[in-house]
């Protein structure tokens, strides 16, 4: 019983449940993403920002001062963060003064970027796709007191590959949390869904499997809960049940009521004036005719306490052991004289009525 319950219940509700529970994590793992990302690239930009503002100044100084040793060390600097993927440092003339590149150190470098900074004089931050994929181009222009234009520019490269493996990481551990919050749900919910929804139907199905259909009580327990909602509806189900069998006749009595009335008509017919002794299958008489009677009354007697004679009652024991067999004899009933005719009906006849006695007066002597 229970396994047929967990295959028809838990399967699908198990189902349902981990559906809607994966559903609602890869939504809010997809905004989470999404937030974390425009975070990440937020602080990218504020970095960058912050290069523009100051880090250009530190490294204009060192090319008006020509001081290659305080160049490096600030480039090294910036070469050291993670998200820096190249630095180049050119001057007014788009000459290269620096790169970790030896051989592009003197050329001349034509980039769109470098020259709207070497004109403007304001920074410049553009997002590209590369090889290396997603990242960030700024271009600083380096300016100095005492003249208006820029001495030239900084170009750094930044990479979104960084973030991109944060937010990768984010959510390896954001599955694996969830693979275990999965796998700890589903038991629990199995777990108590035993024990507060197939416990209680199983209870259920023993309860209407221990009715007895011909004492019903109505004994369901009728708890506060959903359960106890249905054991209510059980309970007045059973109640309608009771009324309407009580209600009702008896099972076979309109039926031999029927036949008592139609054997009657037959023997009327047959033998006119005639008393009639119905009896059934427990010698009970069922109906006498009396001696002037035109309807039966239902006597309800035992038929062997109504019969005094001798006579009669040897008659009668003789029918009883040769059933559908006539015995005719003259007997006395009830202090008169009668030639009386009976016929135990055989028991493999389907009939309430089981003895038939006809008693026709005969004149007395």
């Amino acid at each position: 019983m229970m396994k047929r319950l967990k295959e028809s219940l838990i399967g699908p509700i198990s189902l349902i449940t981990l559906c809607i529970i994966v559903m609602s994590a890869v939504m809010m793992q997809g905004f989470l993403v999404w937030q974390e990302q425009r975070i990440l690239e937020s602080r990218l930009r504020e970095k960058a920002t912050f290069i523009n503002n100051f880090y250009s100044y530190w490294v204009a100084d060192s090319l008006v001062h020509k001081d290659d040793v305080a160049l490096q060390q600030i480039i090294t600097r910036l070469e050291q963060d993670p998200e820096v993927v190249s630095i180049l440092v050119i001057d007014n003339h788009k000459e290269v003064r620096y790169s970790v590149d030896s051989s592009k150190i003197g050329t001349v470098w034509e980039d769109p970027l470098v020259n709207n900074a070497l004109q403007s004089g304001d920074g410049i931050a553009s997002t590209t796709k590369g090889n290396n994929g997603k990242a960030l181009i700024l271009v600083s222009p380096l300016k100095t007191q005492g003249q208006s234009a820029p001495i030239g520019a900084v170009r750094i490269e930044f990479t979104f590959s960084s973030i991109q493996n944060q937010i990768y990481g984010s959510m390896m551990r954001f599955l694996q949390l969830l693979v275990g919050l999965l796998i700890a749900g589903v038991g629990l919910m199995i777990l108590f869904f035993q024990k507060w929804v197939l416990y209680p139907l199983f209870v259920l199905k023993e309860m209407i499997s221990s009715l007895n259909p011909l004492a019903l009580e109505a004994n369901f327990p009728e708890t506060p809960d959903e359960f106890g909602q249905v054991h209510r509806a059980m309970n007045d189900f059973i109640i309608r049940i009771k009324a309407d069998y009580q209600n009702q006749p008896l099972p076979g009595t309109e039926k031999a009521g029927q036949e008592r009335l139609l054997t009657e008509e037959i023997l009327k017919a047959f033998l006119p004036g005639t008393r009639l002794l119905l009896a059934g299958s427990n010698n009970q008489v069922v109906s006498d005719t009396g001696e002037s009677s035109d309807a039966g009354t239902t006597v309800q007697a035992h038929l062997l306490d109504l019969i005094t004679d001798k006579a009669f009652g040897a008659l009668l024991s003789e029918a009883f052991q040769q059933e559908g067999s006539t015995m005719r004899g003259a007997v006395t009933f009830q202090d008169k004289l009668y030639q009386a005719i009976i016929w135990r009906i055989p028991s493999s006849q389907p009939t309430s009525i089981r003895t038939i006695i006809a008693l026709e007066p005969t004149a007395q002597k």
